[in-house]
């Protein structure tokens, strides 16, 4: 992830490991540099872990501020890893979210994020399936890391007024919701040859907008 001003380069160099936390480690892990453009030398080298965490959770909860219906208080969380509780935590101070009902193929997962989120004051249902979780829902954050081109979010799940977000390490095969929920509306992108070989919108011909 690059940017330059011309006088400064700076970059983020970010990876997702699904497989990591079996292996004792985290999905996620981040860095940063900033160097100086006319001679190349680094000027600051950080960690960008946790910035990167905040960061994704931050732009859900500012696009469901404008997006949800101002009355959501019912979140359903696809996906029980770090991310999520990232997640609840922004939509609690955004929108005042304090129910969540959360599904993983993992039950430590889920019982992980109890264990964090339950002291806080959330109210945590341990949704039996990804489609039990989203009843009912007013917003729901799929926050999964798998990259087998995965369907965790089913288009006859979907009720009006729902807001949604699926989010997270964009890549080739990373993908959580039904092709006909992306039909359901307008599409945009930010920049067309990525966006079309990652995210969601990979799953779409080469003809959509």
């Amino acid at each position: 992830m690059p940017t330059s001003d011309y006088e400064t380069y700076s970059f983020k160099y970010v990876n997702g490991h699904p497989s990591n936390p079996a292996r004792g480690f985290q999905t996620v892990t981040a860095f940063g540099v900033l160097s100086q453009v006319h001679n190349g030398y680094p000027v600051l080298l950080a960690e960008m872990t946790l910035l990167t965490a905040m960061r994704t959770a931050a732009t859900s909860a500012m696009a469901a501020r404008h997006l949800a219906r101002p009355d959501a208080s019912r979140m359903a969380l696809i996906g029980a890893g770090s991310q999520s509780e990232f997640q609840a935590l922004a939509f609690r101070g955004a929108l005042g979210i304090e129910d969540l009902a959360v599904w993983d193929t993992d039950p430590d997962a889920v019982s992980k994020l109890e264990r964090n989120l339950a002291p806080l004051g959330f109210r945590i249902e341990r949704a039996a399936s990804g489609r039990d979780a989203v009843r009912g829902a007013d917003v729901v954050t799929t926050c999964t890391a798998d990259k087998a081109l995965a369907r965790v979010l089913e288009d006859a799940w979907i009720e009006p007024g729902m807001h949604l977000n699926a989010i997270g390490g964009d890549c080739p095969g990373k993908t959580e919701l039904d092709p006909a929920i992306l039909e359901r509306g307008d599409v945009f992108v930010e920049y067309t040859p990525q966006t079309r070989i990652e995210g969601e919108i990979q799953q779409l011909g080469p003809d959509s907008p």
